[in-house]
């Protein structure tokens, strides 16, 4: 169930970001920290891991 609450979470931060044209990494990490109280460390890790991920896919689709 925590997943799917993190799932929301990520999903909230992508459109946020895309309204506004910021990146996600400025949304995330605040709110993984003061909603649902995840430590420093994790908050980082975890937008570090989105950042990879976004751009893996954003590379992949540019060079095809």
């Amino acid at each position: 169930m925590e997943y799917l609450k993190f799932f929301r979470i990520g999903i909230l931060d992508g459109v946020i970001a895309g309204l506004l044209g910021i990146g996600g990494g400025v949304l995330i990490i605040p709110i993984l920290l003061y909603i649902t109280n995840t430590e420093v460390k994790i908050a980082t890790a975890i937008s570090a891991v989105q950042v990879f991920f976004a751009s893996s896919f954003g590379t992949l689709f540019n060079y095809l």
